[in-house]
């Protein structure tokens, strides 16, 4: 089955391109792709939500009448889980772009090696198959998947875990034996000797604390926040830009 690509671009020649680059990218790695592109911002939201199945969606932040953020989240809103790569002229907006979910940020001119790049992290990880992590809990045994764990947090001897729409759950095990269970998991890291959080669900990182996603927070410990920021940046810019 194609993989289904929309590119949104304000700019004609910056979104053919990118259709060029990815058709490139397909030749090369025989990858069967189906791309589209939309260059007038007033129609954009209509034609995200015709192509709501779409797999990878390249969205421009700096639009004449529209921000690309704004439409992301307003495209989250609508249930679109599509794999939004973020394409703008700076990295100002990077935190934000991060807070929808992104898959990707690339920063203007995007050449053909930062295409491939990407696109090789999001089919890597579309067609990776994830392993049920299954644990004891104070109420029985919970099964769930590691794209779904949100954070855990120690409490004594216990790790209370928020799964993403499955609620908590509550383990004795150590943090560091809990943490065993992500290891090949980049995303999901360990803050300080109490957390573990899953960056894919950050929706703002700040100096003292971390807001995520379900609208749950975590004191960032003192003397993380550069070595939090750094795994946080370089988890989407290795991952492709990811």
């Amino acid at each position: 089955m194609a993989v289904k690509i929309l590119i949104c671009d304000d700019v004609a020649k910056e979104a053919e391109k990118l259709a060029l680059h990815v058709g490139k990218y397909a030749g090369q790695f025989q990858k069967d792709v189906d791309v589209s592109c939309c260059t007038k911002p007033e129609e954009i939201l209509s034609v995200v939500e015709s192509y709501k199945e779409s797999d990878i969606i390249f969205l421009d932040i700096f639009m004449d009448t529209l921000n690309g953020i704004d439409i992301a989240v307003t495209m989250r809103d609508k249930g679109v889980n599509s794999k939004i790569v973020f394409v703008s002229t700076s990295q100002d907006y990077a935190l934000e772009a991060f807070g929808v979910n992104a898959a990707q940020y690339l920063v203007k001119p995007v050449e053909y090696g930062d295409v491939e790049k990407t696109l090789d992290y999001i089919l890597g990880r579309m067609n990776k198959k994830e392993k049920p992590v299954s644990v004891v809990t104070v109420n029985g045994v919970v099964s769930f998947m590691p794209s779904e764990f949100v954070f855990s947090e120690t409490q004594q001897h216990y790790q209370l875990i928020t799964l993403s729409g499955k609620g908590t759950a509550k383990v004795r095990m150590s943090c560091s034996s809990f943490f065993e269970f992500f290891k090949d998991f980049p995303e999901i890291i360990r803050i300080g000797a109490s957390h573990i959080v899953n960056l894919k669900y950050i929706h703002r990182l700040a100096a003292k604390e971390i807001q995520l996603t379900d609208g749950s927070s975590i004191r960032v410990p003192r003397g993380t926040y550069g070595e939090l920021k750094k795994k946080y940046f370089d988890y989407y810019n290795d991952s492709g830009v990811e």
